[in-house]
């Protein structure tokens, strides 16, 4: 692209200049049709015959020629022609520039430092026109790059106190006792850690070393405390493998108030025991069963005792119902006097229906009896 201080009209009269705005670029685009002749060699306008075409952008003091085709009477060479490369380059950089600012507002923070190292390289292959129209394109995606870092520097900063929060947390964490507690703790710090983005690839690599310190310190710490506890810890196991021992040989016991108190002593003696390491939950798990077997037999005992208990109550009150209905009906009969014996032989016969109960419906009973017959005594004195 040729630069120039003047449009060009090669001293011709007859020259038509047109000026209108080129919709690519936004500047002033300039056309001189010139070097129109009739037959005997004279100018003309370059509406009636072939002519010579100037084209050039107007910035500033100069005019950028990017076309320029001589006129019939020079021969009409094209001399000058970057409408396509011009066009194309611009074209380009806008897109960059588009896809700059897209980037500019991304939170995918890799995908944004790879995407502009790539549109960087690209811009680097388009061809620079020497327009002022170009600095300002350069500026807008310099701008859009700027805005991307900043935001990915803030990032940065917001992940630098996240990691350095769980960094104080850890060292908190590690010098603790409770080691159960403390490791679950520490698993947590590291599910957050992992969920925290970047600091930086320099700065995270350093807070990663100063974090996974305090989990070598902790897990040291840790692994110094279980071997010190090994000794008792193998005590509890031997303990609690022979109070599962003993639990085994009572479960299928029917004495239920003595196995009672024999499992509930064994439950103390479990207590005391101790923990039994990686094993506890298994040694535990055996001994409950066992327990847990004599106390569903023992359950189930007692539900079908319950159930018959009812069923001779609900038979007793019959017999108490049919009692009452004797008692005052006022027949005194041989039958009705042999029945209401009867009724007193198939009371033993049906079975108790739990203490409690008992005492209160053979309370119940034994005033129906005490009715009749006292009434039996007197209506037969009177007979007499």
């Amino acid at each position: 692209m040729k630069r120039t201080k003047n449009i060009e009209t090669f001293r011709d009269t007859e020259a038509i200049v047109e000026k209108n705005n080129d919709e690519l670029t936004g500047l002033e685009k300039v056309q001189v049709r010139y070097g129109a002749r009739n037959a005997f060699n004279q100018p003309i306008s370059p509406d009636e015959a072939e002519h010579g075409t100037w084209l050039a952008l107007h910035e500033g003091d100069y005019y950028h020629v990017f076309y320029w085709k001589r006129a019939p009477y020079e021969g009409g060479e094209v001399e000058i022609d970057d409408r396509d490369d011009f066009t194309s380059s611009v074209k380009t950089k806008q897109k960059l520039i588009q896809e700059a600012k897209d980037y500019s507002i991304t939170e995918e923070w890799g995908k944004g430092v790879n995407g502009f190292k790539e549109l960087m390289a690209k811009w680097k292959e388009v061809k620079y026109w020497h327009l002022a129209i170009e600095d300002e394109f350069w500026k807008a995606f310099q701008e859009a790059q700027a805005t991307f870092f900043e935001r990915l520097r803030a990032h940065h900063d917001d992940n630098k106190k996240i990691k350095s929060a769980l960094i104080q947390k850890a060292e908190e964490v590690s010098s603790s006792d409770d080691f159960s507690q403390a490791t679950a703790q520490l698993n947590a710090l590291l599910e957050e850690w992992k969920q925290a983005g970047s600091a930086g690839n320099e700065l995270d690599n350093k807070l990663w070393k100063e974090f996974r310190k305090y989990f070598d310190i902790f897990y040291k710490r840790k692994e110094e405390h279980w071997n010190a506890l090994q000794p008792a810890i193998e005590e509890a196991k031997r303990k609690k493998e022979e109070l599962i021992a003993l639990a085994q040989e009572k479960k299928d016991s029917t004495e239920w108030k003595q196995t009672g108190n024999f499992y509930y002593d064994l439950m103390e003696q479990w207590k005391q025991a101790g923990y039994a390491g990686k094993d506890n939950d298994d040694l535990w798990a055996r001994f409950n069963d066992a327990r847990q077997t004599f106390y569903k037999n023992r359950q189930t005992y007692f539900d079908q005792l319950d159930a018959k208990h009812k069923q001779n109550a609900s038979e007793k009150k019959k017999l108490i119902d049919e009692a009452k209905r004797l008692a005052h009906g006022l027949d005194y009969s041989r039958e009705v006097t042999q029945r209401m014996r009867d009724l007193q032989s198939e009371w033993k016969k049906i079975g108790s229906c739990g203490r409690e109960k008992e005492n209160a419906l053979w309370k119940e009973f034994r005033e129906q009896m005490d009715f009749y017959f006292d009434h039996l005594r007197e209506f037969s004195s009177y007979e007499g």
